[in-house]
Order: structure tokens, then sequence, then C-alpha cells
């Protein structure tokens, strides 16, 4: 753990439970989530649940991830990825 940081898989849970409220709060809706590189992985490997989240890289700065939540249940889908326009 970095030296007053915050560990992976707490911001993982963290995302997942934001994750989970919007898709509760807003289910038709599609929303747009600006953040850094380390929080965008955790929304990645929520969705697709790797067996080891550290093999997932770290997006690229200005990079795009789309991830479908579907309503009613708490399945994701990962689209894309680290997309680059």
């Amino acid at each position: 753990m970095p030296a007053k940081g915050e560990e992976f898989n707490a911001v993982e849970t963290r995302v997942r439970a934001f994750t989970e409220e919007m898709t509760q709060r807003y289910p038709k809706e599609k929303i747009v989530i600006v953040s850094h590189g380390f929080t965008v992985r955790s929304f990645a490997v929520n969705a697709v649940q790797p067996q080891d989240p550290m093999n997932m890289p770290e997006p690229e700065n200005t990079s795009v991830t789309k991830i479908i939540c579907a309503p009613g249940t708490l399945q994701q889908y990962l689209i894309y990825y680290n997309r680059r326009y």
C-alpha cells in the first residue's frame, strides 16, 4: 500500500458500490464518468472479475472505456477498454 494511499481492493469495493447505486438510481440512463486510470481499472475489474486483477494494465491517459450495466441486475459487460481516439 502506498504511503497514505488506498489499497486497490478498497478502491474496487468503493467503485462497485458506486456502480450499483448509479445502476439502481438511473437504470435507463447513460452516465459518463471521468476519472484516473487506477479507478477506471477498478470499474473494468468489477465488470470482468479476472482471476488476478493486478494483471489488468492501467489504462492510458485520455483513453475511453465502456461498460454496460444490465438494468435490474448487478451484471456488467466490458465493451471496450483503454481505447484511444
